[in-house]
């Protein structure tokens, strides 16, 4: 089974500029044009930040584009939200369930793969958190399907990473409670095949409490680790992964395409201006000390 993995595409109302230089649903389009000519996805996966001003017209933009390709592949579409998202507008354009500003969490069955959604932002902050729903979270990994044990799977979509951040700025903008959700998945009788993330806006590979965690690439743009993870760089990209489950194992591939202006710095702060803005933006239980360190159960970087 193959799933189209879309994160960080950050839409504005009539095709505005991301940062005034970006043209990100440009980008989506050149995203969405080239996986059509790929090998049909089952699903298609968006882990979060689909807007960057939270206009009802930027998620309906992102409906319609990603709609048209999930038609012609008769693929479901998981939306998930991230830090950058609204809520209500998410849930009004995409016919989610659940109202108003309240998490958007639900489930979405494609064949033996149930696709589990829980949201990790926080309203009003860059860093996540899932906090006390976590309780109902492992209740949803662990509710029984009607289908033999062997062929029960589940795939779990977070826009904040269970991986190790790589930079200070996503340190300090990370999931919070991560070593609390990876302890909570080491315990689980069946764990999920993988999780699926986004927020890092560079694409990862890594493992947490044994399972394989993958961190999409951006549409909109991509983080830049040229000059180390005290600087806070962007540049113009535009990428999209598929994962391939099979019983056996999870893969994934990053597939770049060709957009104005590639690889120009959007912005490029160095480590002193950069610190002040990570600091006053720093999730409660992250200080400069911490630094890069990950605190969660048995994770580190595959690639």
């Amino acid at each position: 089974m193959s799933i189209l993995h879309l994160t960080d595409l950050h839409l504005l109302a009539d095709r505005a500029l991301h940062h005034g230089l970006v043209p990100t649903s440009d980008h989506l389009e050149r995203v969405l044009e080239d996986a059509s000519r790929g090998r049909r996805c089952r699903a298609i996966v968006v882990s979060g930040d689909v807007s960057a001003d939270g206009s009802v017209s930027s998620y309906q933009f992102a409906r319609d584009a990603v709609g048209e390709l999930a038609k012609a592949w008769s693929a479901p579409v998981v939306w998930a939200a991230g830090e950058s998202d609204n809520r209500a507008a998410m849930r009004s354009v995409f016919k989610l369930p659940g109202s108003g500003m309240q998490p958007i969490e639900y489930y979405a069955d494609i064949g033996e793969l149930r696709i589990i959604v829980a949201d990790t932002t926080v309203l009003g902050s860059t860093w996540g958190k899932i906090g006390n729903r976590i309780v109902g979270l492992k209740q949803a990994l662990s509710c029984p399907r009607e289908l033999p044990a062997g062929e029960r799977k589940t795939m779990l979509v977070l826009h904040h990473p269970l991986a190790p951040p790589p930079t200070l700025k996503y340190a300090a903008s990370a999931l919070d409670d991560a070593p609390a959700v990876a302890q909570m998945l080491s315990k689980l009788e069946a764990k999920p095949e993988v999780v699926l993330c986004g927020h890092y806006r560079v694409g990862m590979m890594a493992v947490a409490a044994g399972i394989p965690v993958i961190v999409g690439p951006a549409v909109s743009g991509e983080t830049s680790l040229d000059r180390g993870p005290s600087w806070d760089t962007a540049t113009i990209r535009a990428s999209y992964g598929i994962i391939n489950l099979s019983d056996s194992h999870v893969d994934a591939t990053s597939t770049p395409v060709s957009v104005e202006n590639e690889g120009a710095e959007v912005y490029s702060f160095p480590p002193a201006e950069a610190s002040k803005t990570t600091q006053a933006n720093s999730r409660p239980s992250w200080s400069v000390e911490t630094g890069l360190r990950w605190c969660g159960q048995g994770s580190e970087h595959l690639s």
